[in-house]
């Protein structure tokens, strides 16, 4: 009965660290899909930004050349 008593005792033990390692798992899972979510928008953000930037170079381009012509 003591051994049984153990081995029970043994699984129910390795249950609840199998349990605690899965919810660890999980919660690294959802932790990382959110840190996916945050670099999706920064990639847009960095877009944005590099697509006005080259607005503003052609624009600063443009102006430049009829400021010049009206000299």
């Amino acid at each position: 009965m003591s051994v049984a008593r153990a081995l029970v005792i043994r699984e129910n033990h390795e249950s609840v660290e199998t349990e605690h390692a899965i919810s660890a798992i999980e919660v690294a899972t959802r932790t990382i899909e959110k840190q996916l979510d945050h670099l999706d928008q920064i990639k847009t953000w960095a877009e944005t930004v590099k697509n006005n930037g080259e607005k503003i170079a052609d624009r600063a381009g443009r102006m430049r050349g009829d400021l010049a012509k009206e000299i």
